[in-house]
């Protein structure tokens, strides 16, 4: 019987890298790219009429393939769900389960492989930065309960560390614009100290990308306690959990060096940032009310804890 694979992704996630190795192993790869191109076509979105014609070509392919016992695999997007069940549909009656493979990528790195794109071969299509985004932004990741499924992240993660001076300049750029560089300097001081530290998350391409200052408490009553301040990620690598990779390794870092039980930090009530912390596992034990007052508006001044 044979074998069926879905690749899904948003544009610039790898799809036809992968697929491509999929018919190095003997697989035939159909692709609504190729067959554009074959047509003279280098831009999208394609014509309705066009994206009618192609798909039927290749569900026609897709059946006289599976027929013929050959392994396939479907060079598509397969951006919603209502995509993915309408070619299970599809298929169902020749018993085969389809594979689905899930190429997870960063919406920053996505869109920045799309922009490289030279509009050469069918496989390097280039797209406006606007409807790049609008196709990751509207994607909809498989899920578990559909059927087969393997995850791959196509990404290196950001590596977290001991952030240093040579930090200073890529934080200026993505995080701190309106900060001089000299003070973004200042914060990674090279002269030890045992009870503060800060930590940087370094992407391959952009350096330094996010940060935050993680402090141990000083009264000999509170030791156990530590504080996270300063928490930034640049907006391009937000939604990417990166957050909670940083929360996670301040939570081992005080865990296993100053025996902490708990992680500590002020945020501003009402905000994003209060519903991003408490989705992180932070719980409210003070609030303050109108306690920070930021140019003309006023906030709660809310500490959350989260247990170690």
């Amino acid at each position: 019987m044979s074998r069926v694979v879905f690749t899904c992704g948003p544009a610039g996630s790898g799809k036809s890298t992968h697929a491509h190795a999929l018919e190095r192993d003997g697989f035939v790869r159909l692709s609504f790219d190729d067959e554009a191109w074959r047509r003279g076509i280098d831009s999208h979105p394609l014509e309705p009429a066009v994206r009618d014609e192609i798909e039927a070509e290749l569900r026609g392919r897709l059946m006289h393939l599976i027929e013929d016992d050959v392994d396939v695999v479907l060079d598509f997007s397969f951006w919603s769900r209502a995509m993915r069940d309408d070619y299970r549909r599809l298929i169902e009656p020749t018993g085969i389960t389809p594979e689905t493979i899930y190429l997870r990528t960063p919406r920053a790195v996505a869109l920045e492989r799309v922009r490289r794109r030279a509009n050469d071969h069918s496989d390097a299509i280039r797209l406006t930065d606007e409807l790049a985004a609008s196709y990751y932004d509207h994607f909809e990741p498989p899920t578990a309960d559909e059927g087969p499924l393997m995850i791959i992240d196509t990404a290196p993660r950001p590596v977290i560390r001991v952030g240093t001076v040579d930090d200073a300049d890529a934080l200026h750029r993505h995080c701190y614009s309106a900060t001089p560089v000299e003070m973004i300097k200042s914060w990674f001081d090279p002269a030890e100290e045992t009870d503060r530290v800060g930590f940087v998350a370094v992407d391959p391409t952009d350096g330094a990308i996010a940060t935050c200052t993680l402090t141990r408490h000083p009264h000999r009553m509170q030791r156990q306690r530590a504080e996270i301040e300063g928490f930034v990620i640049a907006a391009r690598h937000r939604g990417s959990g990166l957050a909670r990779r940083l929360v996670e390794h301040c939570a081992d870092y005080a865990g296993t060096r100053w025996q902490a039980d708990s992680l500590e930090l002020s945020v501003r009530g009402g905000t994003h940032a209060e519903d991003a912390y408490r989705g992180l596992g932070f719980i409210e034990w003070a609030r303050f009310p109108n306690g920070l007052h930021d140019h003309q508006r006023t906030y709660d001044d809310v500490r959350l804890y989260r247990p170690i």
